[in-house]
C-alpha cells in the first residue's frame, strides 16, 4: 500500500538515505519497498505527482501539496 509520494531534485540516492536515516519519524517503518517513476518531459513533474497523491488512500496521511496551478475559470453561463 503507498505510505508517500515525494520528488526530488536532487540525487535520489540522498533523498533515499535522508528519509532511510530519520529513525523514529512517521515514515521510517514504513520504507520497505519504493517505486521510481522517470517522468521526461519535466513539464508534467507536478501533474504526476498530483496524479500519484489523489489515487492514494484517504487513510494515508500524505503532507505533500501538489503546486499545480488553478486554472482560471470562466465566469458562470447563465441560461
Amino acid at each position: 500500500m503507498p505510505f508517500y509520494v515525494g520528488k526530488t531534485k536532487g540525487p535520489l540516492r540522498r533523498r533515499l538515505r535522508l528519509h532511510a536515516n530519520k529513525v523514529g519519524s512517521v515514515r521510517s517503518y514504513f520504507w520497505n519497498y519504493f517505486s521510481v517513476f522517470v517522468v521526461e518531459n519535466r513539464n508534467h513533474v507536478d501533474e504526476v505527482e498530483a496524479i500519484l497523491i489523489a489515487a492514494m488512500p484517504s487513510v494515508i496521511s500524505n503532507s505533500a501539496a501538489p503546486t499545480l496551478p488553478k486554472p482560471k475559470m470562466k465566469p458562470k453561463v447563465q441560461s
